[in-house]
């Protein structure tokens, strides 16, 4: 048969709260000597750009590794698809998109 196993409940009273007291203390003391200013300089601000905004278009006929812009794009006849505005614009041109 399986023994059971038994659970110890054990109480632990710190007695020398004056002696951690002065630890922390210490502790404080490292933290601050050790913190110092030094000089900082900013280099090239970061420059968000504007997000660029999709539309949706629909293909009139399919378009296979179609560069545009830098990109390839790939269209299937019909089906929707979601592109930069400069690229719908370039396909509106075309008559490629309805």
């Amino acid at each position: 048969m399986a023994k059971k196993k038994s659970t110890k409940n054990e109480t632990v009273e710190i007695l020398d709260i004056k002696l951690n007291e002065e630890v922390q203390e210490e502790e404080k003391g490292k933290v601050e000597e050790t913190d110092k200013v030094e000089k900082v300089t900013i280099i090239d601000p970061i420059i968000v750009k504007k997000k660029v905004e999709l539309v949706k278009v629909v293909p009139m006929r399919d378009l296979n590794n179609v560069y545009i812009g830098g990109v390839y794009y790939t269209f299937k006849k019909g089906v929707e698809q979601r592109v930069p505005e400069d690229v719908e614009r370039v396909l509106r041109e075309r008559d490629l998109i309805k």
